[in-house]
C-alpha cells in the first residue's frame, strides 16, 4: 500500500526541489540564462553551455539511517565552450561565489575540495550532417545537503 500522503509527497520530491534552486543559484552567479545557456540533467547537443545535476551520493550513512530527513549528495556541472577564456571566466565565476546561498531545503550548496576538474579540448556533435564543434570542456564538482520532509514507509 503507497502512502500519498503530502509529506510523502515532500520527501520524494526534496531531491528535485533542491536540484531545482541549486541549479537557479548557479546560473545567477554565473550569469547564464536557464534554458539557453544552462541546463539541467543531459547536454542538448549545443556549445557554450552549462549542464547541471545532482546524483553522487556523499554520505552513505545518512541513506542507510532508517529515518534520515537530511541528505548530502554530490552535484555536478559540466560546461562546454569554445572560448577557453570565457569557460575560465565561469570557473572563477564560481569559485567567487562559492559557497552559494541557496535557501528553501537546500542546507548547504559548495565547490568540493579539489571541485575544478581539468580544462580538456573536446567536440560536441551538435548536428548528425556537420563535423562535431570543437570546444573545451570541465567538470566543476559540488557538494549539496539538502533537507527532505519527514520519510514515510509505505
Amino acid at each position: 500500500m503507497t502512502d500519498t500522503t503530502e509529506e510523502t509527497t515532500l520527501y520524494e520530491g526534496s531531491m528535485e526541489t533542491a536540484e531545482t534552486k541549486a541549479f537557479e543559484v548557479l546560473c545567477n552567479a554565473l550569469k547564464l540564462e536557464r534554458g539557453v545557456k544552462a541546463h539541467r540533467g543531459l547536454n542538448p547537443n549545443k556549445v557554450d553551455v552549462l549542464v547541471f545535476g545532482i546524483g553522487t551520493v556523499q554520505s552513505g550513512d545518512v541513506v542507510l539511517a532508517r529515518n534520515a530527513t537530511k541528505f548530502h549528495f554530490g552535484a555536478w556541472a559540466q560546461l562546454w565552450f569554445r572560448d577557453r577564456a570565457e569557460l575560465q571566466k565561469l570557473i572563477m565565476r564560481a569559485i567567487k561565489n562559492t559557497p552559494f546561498e541557496v535557501g528553501g531545503n537546500v542546507l548547504n550548496f559548495r565547490l568540493s575540495q579539489n571541485g575544478v576538474g581539468a580544462i580538456m579540448p573536446t567536440a560536441i556533435p551538435v548536428n548528425p550532417e556537420q563535423e562535431p564543434v570543437p570546444c573545451y570542456t570541465v567538470t566543476l564538482d559540488f557538494d549539496i545537503v539538502f533537507q527532505s520532509g519527514d520519510k514515510k514507509r509505505d
